[in-house]
């Protein structure tokens, strides 16, 4: 019996005790800081947020990405969260990694986090800033849950960071895994705000993970395409098809293959152009106000029926044919007209930092083309014939009148001063526009050069 009552005993502690939760030593249940519990409930009202993905901006934890800023007079808080091992805003007056001014937070294996300034040179892994930064303070920086969160309050202006957050700068966003030697490993995601973020200012942020490169070849291909193809497109069978006449190439007449032709490298710029303008942004970009809506109109409208060249001489024809050139004419010249009102619009924004060069260069553009519709309108009123032109040859019936041309031989000099001056004025406008072309794609492609030059005026001493 006693030997029973042993065993008894024994049987009932070892349930008692499988009752019983034993806690993990390896992963200890920690309270959750209430510092780092993150809403997203004040973005756009107290606070600037931006996540990755959209559809996570209910629950930060949820996202892959979260950074929120919130400014004050002199500073600005900023709280990120990320399920990668480590995660990186930076700040830039480029939209690259290159020069960046950054701020790293990362979970290491061994268990500890560290939160530092790491300037971000070239390609290479950044390095963290050994010094103390009184313009830095850091809250806190937890793994919870599976996501990296840490929150920091930066000074705008430092003199130990190279980024000013008073200027208007490119936000840098990355985040990575981490190395078996608790290193960090190159960034498994990054991206970088649409145009350069005044960060004064509260806002729901969008970002591209493209170059912005794609949005600089975006607007030189409508510049190409509208400044340049069109134009003389429209302009060709307005001089040209008087100069060339019946001259022939190709089975068509030369002044209708060379319109042809422009118009559709027009067609080909543009939907290229809106290709790449559709890829970096990802979707309907709102913070671009009108230009996007009047691109789309200018996209739909450039795509009608281009005339066929056939049956102009048929009297069957003539009307409706008449009638086709008026409304082809009006219609080509209205599209012109948005897509330039586009251009102008499209240079103002602030991701190409143009600020109002590219506008003096289109005012340019501008003059140039009133300048030959005047010399158009000059040559339409100077070729009205008055009566003293012509005088009467013979009367061979008293209900018919023979007449010829006063002067036939100067009216042929005439017709070929005429051509000369179309040849000119069609030349002149092709070098305007080549020129103006030329132009924009210089301030398009090389004001990085002239941030750069302002960078390096501007720095700090050390933080090259």
């Amino acid at each position: 019996m006693a030997v029973l009552d042993v065993l008894f005993t024994t049987v009932v502690l070892a349930v008692l005790i499988a009752e019983v939760p034993v806690s993990d030593s390896r992963s200890p249940v920690r309270p959750i800081n209430p510092q780092l519990l993150f809403s997203t409930e004040d973005c756009g009202k107290t606070k600037g947020c931006f996540f990755r993905p959209e559809s996570c901006s209910s629950r930060t934890s949820d996202c892959d990405y979260f950074m929120s800023y919130r400014p004050d007079e002199s500073s600005i808080t900023f709280e990120l969260s990320s399920k990668e091992k480590w995660i990186s805003v930076g700040f830039n007056h480029k939209a690259i990694m290159d020069g960046t001014d950054s701020i790293i937070c990362s979970s290491l294996d061994n268990g500890s986090n560290v939160i530092g300034h790491y300037p971000v040179k070239g390609y290479d892994t950044p390095i963290r800033t050994g010094e103390e930064i009184p313009e830095l303070i850091f809250q806190e920086v937890v793994r919870e849950h599976g996501n990296t969160k840490c929150k920091f309050k930066r000074e705008k202006k430092s003199s130990m960071m190279s980024a000013d957050l008073n200027k208007d700068l490119f936000v840098i966003f990355a985040s990575g895994p981490i190395g078996d030697d608790n290193s960090l490993r190159e960034h498994s995601w990054k991206a970088h705000s649409m145009s350069p973020v005044n960060l004064a200012e509260i806002e729901i942020l969008e970002a591209s993970e493209f170059d912005l490169f794609v949005i600089q070849l975006h607007a030189i291909l409508m510049v190409v395409a509208w400044v340049g193809f069109a134009t003389i497109g429209m302009f060709v069978p307005r001089f040209m098809r008087t100069v060339w006449g019946v001259k022939e190439m190709c089975g068509k007449r030369i002044w209708f293959q060379l319109h042809r032709t422009l118009m559709i490298l027009t067609t080909v710029c543009t939907v290229a152009g809106a290709i790449l303008a559709f890829v970096y942004v990802g979707k309907w970009s709102e913070d671009a106000g009108a230009h996007p809506i009047i691109g789309t109109i200018v996209l739909f409208c450039f795509f009608r029926p281009p005339p066929d060249g056939k049956n102009s001489t048929n009297s069957f024809f003539a009307l409706r044919r008449m009638y086709f050139n008026w409304a082809h004419r009006t219609f080509g010249l209205l599209t012109l007209a948005l897509a330039v009102v586009n251009i102008f619009l499209g240079s103002i924004l602030p991701v190409f930092h143009l600020e109002v060069s590219a506008v003096y260069v289109m005012i340019v553009y501008l003059l140039a083309l009133a300048f030959v519709m005047a010399f158009e309108l000059y040559l339409a009123c100077s070729e009205d014939k008055s009566d003293e032109d012509y005088r009467v040859l013979a009367r061979p019936h008293d209900d018919e009148v023979e007449v010829a041309p006063v002067r036939v031989r100067q009216a042929q000099s005439n017709l070929r001063k005429k051509f000369r001056l179309y040849n000119i004025v069609f030349g002149v406008l092709i070098l305007l526009v080549t020129a103006v072309c030329l132009a924009m794609f210089v301030l398009l492609t090389t004001h990085e050069d002239s941030d750069d030059e302002e960078a390096k005026s501007t720095a700090i001493p050390g933080i090259h």
